[in-house]
């Protein structure tokens, strides 16, 4: 399994792929704070530069929350998808 957005993936699809990979780590032992699960969040979602800004916009002083981080992501861009832009 791949850890970035796929081609024409959507964002709730890879937002719901990336939970499951966090709760497979921690029933493995692996645990990673939700500062470290925001940022590898968000840089796996591959937004271009203005999509990047408005979601750090968007999260204000929540940046390093994983929880407001992947909701915001999904919100701002449900029907976002690689190919379309």
């Amino acid at each position: 399994m791949a850890l970035k957005r796929g081609p024409s993936e959507s964002i709730p699809n890879f937002a719901m792929r990336f939970r499951t990979l966090v709760g497979e780590m921690k029933s493995e032992g692996v645990n990673a704070d939700h500062s470290e699960q925001a940022w590898f969040f968000k840089q796996k979602l591959q937004l271009s530069e203005i999509q990047k800004q408005m979601l750090e916009t968007t999260l204000g002083s929540d940046t390093d929350n994983y929880g407001i981080c992947g909701r915001e992501a999904v919100r701002l861009f449900k029907r976002v998808h690689m190919a379309g832009g």
